[in-house]
């Protein structure tokens, strides 16, 4: 069984197991979630924390984007009857 996202890349191992989240995906998951943490119990969120947070955060999605233009490019053109 395979699943794929919209794009139509595979979310699966070959063996059938799901593939682990790259490295940029935990960096920015994790300073998103000290963020929230700080915010939600009240602390004061440093400015430095904040801007290197919204850095990698903004260079995550902007990966991402680019990724997703890349493998739709790469897509065979539809043919048509």
């Amino acid at each position: 069984m395979s699943f794929q996202d919209s794009v139509g890349a595979t979310l699966t191992n070959v063996d059938g197991s799901f593939k682990l989240p790259r490295m940029q995906s935990v960096i920015a998951l994790m300073f998103s979630g000290v963020v929230s943490f700080l915010w939600l119990t009240g602390s004061e969120v440093p400015d430095g924390l904040l801007n290197v947070t919204l850095i990698i955060v903004g260079f995550f999605f902007g990966d991402q984007s680019a990724e997703r233009r890349v493998r739709a490019s790469a897509l065979p053109e539809p043919v048509s009857g």
